[in-house]
């Protein structure tokens, strides 16, 4: 019975802390969210050397909506970090060294994936989306007839930050399951490059470019995850004990 009240108090401790961590996130993220602003922006403002890049926002709460989707998307992803922590110390007395070793590497894996997702996403998918979907701005024929500006509303390049980061973390998962399908069922590599070239023809728009330049890039992801996790593959084995 003590026991238990032992548990109980350390669920509601870790409650708490991690009640705590969330609130302190949204405060910090919404005191630096003029930064934050900037930060997403910044990869738009190479494209724009001789006009200023501006954004518009046709309602009157618009940009303080957009400040709290801010805000809360980085408090929550900081959060999620830890949380999971928090599962992994507050289940440890319980696992044989085996398994919290397997549920440790799990959770490394998970914070790499997710720090690379940020990596990714921020040099690589968003300067290409820029430049990408900028050269439709002008064409011959609006040239000669017409002109067309790209003019951003706010809220809506907060929620096409979003998706961009949610199709890259897709994107990671994708290769972390092929390279967990490599190693488990030994699949030659002609036919995990084949997938990818196919879910690159899906994700990308209609051009050969974007699919080849997508497929290097995937293909360059599957090699990084499959080399790392061969290194952490061979490490020592601990006898099985309960902590």
């Amino acid at each position: 019975m003590i026991t238990i009240r032992k548990y109980i108090h350390e669920i509601k401790y870790r409650m708490f802390f991690i009640a705590i961590s969330w609130f302190s996130n949204i405060y910090l993220s919404y005191y630096y969210v003029n930064t934050l602003i900037y930060i997403i922006i910044k990869p738009g403002l190479t494209l724009y050397k001789n006009n200023e890049l501006y954004f518009v926002y046709t309602h009157l709460n618009e940009i303080f909506n957009s400040y709290i989707s801010l805000v809360f998307m980085c408090a929550n992803s900081i959060t999620m970090i830890i949380m999971t922590y928090n599962l992994l110390v507050f289940f440890k007395p319980g696992m044989y060294i085996e398994e919290y070793c397997n549920v440790k590497k799990l959770f490394i894996k998970f914070n790499l994936l997710w720090i690379y997702t940020i990596i990714s996403m921020y040099y690589i998918m968003l300067p290409f989306s820029w430049t990408f979907f900028l050269s439709y701005q002008s064409t011959s024929f609006f040239e000669k007839n017409t002109q067309i500006f790209f003019e951003a509303k706010i809220q809506e390049y907060v929620s096409f930050i979003y998706e961009l980061y949610y199709i890259c973390l897709t994107i990671n998962i994708f290769i972390y399951i092929l390279v967990y399908t490599i190693q488990k069922y030994k699949f030659s590599k002609k036919y995990i490059y084949l997938i990818i070239f196919t879910f690159s023809t899906i994700i990308t728009p209609p051009d050969v470019y974007s699919q080849i330049m997508t497929s290097c890039f995937l293909i360059v992801i599957l090699e990084l995850y499959t080399y790392i996790t061969i290194l952490t593959k061979y490490s020592l084995r601990k006898p099985i004990k309960a902590y």
